[in-house]
């Protein structure tokens, strides 16, 4: 189908300019310094998705760059997600360190039931060995994790009247829309196996992206500046409670925090 290759050969030379053009905007406009986390993504991103580019997909050199820069991606969607968090709940850091546990909590029993049912069949298109396999399974959970605390940070957005700055209520967004956009791609993948690896290859381009051009565009200096609340439509007694009641459980949260460093 030279359609279908010609169409996803654009996006990702689409993606690939679109990271580098990102990249470099961050770091001529110093935001690389708040969004340091994101801005190694992006470099990584780039280096990787650069070589792999120029190699056959059935090559064994393609296979081994995958294999060991695969474990890398874990560690930046994990710290991505951190830093997004630490973003969002700066002025809180009660609440910021009982989630911080929480996902570590998560992604440990993710890890071992992954591990425990590693022996159960796949139909991924990708299990040619052991090693991808373990992978594979590993990620799945690893990735179901990720996607319950970035709903919960979503729900926690849409729940309480937090004041962040623009950038910040974009990058949430825009990394919602592409992590869970992964995610789903890859668990269709791993469910139906080769008859729709392409067509949902080509989707997942498609939103990569768009994705990237979206923090191109959107991400600013100005954006840094302009303060802003990600809210739903409260009355004003009720935004009042609903701000009591979030400082009320990150003071709580503080003190037992304190309590337990002195223990």
């Amino acid at each position: 189908m030279p359609g279908s290759i010609d169409l996803a050969l654009a996006l990702r030379w689409i993606t690939l300019l679109g990271i580098a053009l990102t990249a470099a905007r961050l770091l001529r406009a110093g935001m690389y310094r708040k969004y340091r986390i994101f801005f190694a993504y992006l470099i990584f991103w780039l280096l990787r998705s650069g070589v792999l580019l120029t190699l056959n997909v059935r090559s064994a050199l393609y296979a081994k760059i995958w294999i060991l820069t695969e474990p890398v991606l874990w560690f930046f969607y994990i710290f991505l997600l951190l830093e997004l968090y630490s973003l969002i709940l700066q002025a809180h850091k009660g609440l910021y360190t009982m989630g911080r546990w929480a996902l570590y909590g998560a992604l440990l029993l993710a890890i071992t039931v992954s591990s425990i049912i590693f022996a159960a069949p796949s139909r991924d298109p990708f299990n040619q060995s052991r090693l991808i396999a373990l992978l594979l399974v590993l990620e799945r959970g690893l990735l179901l994790s990720l996607v319950v605390f970035l709903l919960l940070i979503l729900l926690f957005l849409s729940r309480y009247p937090i004041s962040l700055t623009r950038n910040v209520i974009i990058h949430s967004i825009v990394y919602a829309a592409f992590f869970l956009s992964n995610t789903l791609a890859f668990l269709i993948r791993s469910m139906f196996g080769y008859e729709v690896a392409r067509p949902v290859n080509i989707f997942l381009m498609g939103v990569s992206a768009a994705c990237v051009l979206a923090w191109l565009v959107l991400l600013s200096p100005a954006g840094e500046r302009r303060v802003v609340r990600f809210r739903l439509l409260w009355n004003r007694g009720e935004e009042k409670h609903l701000a009591g009641q979030l400082e009320t459980m990150n003071a709580a949260l503080l003190r037992l925090a304190g309590k337990s460093n002195r223990i």
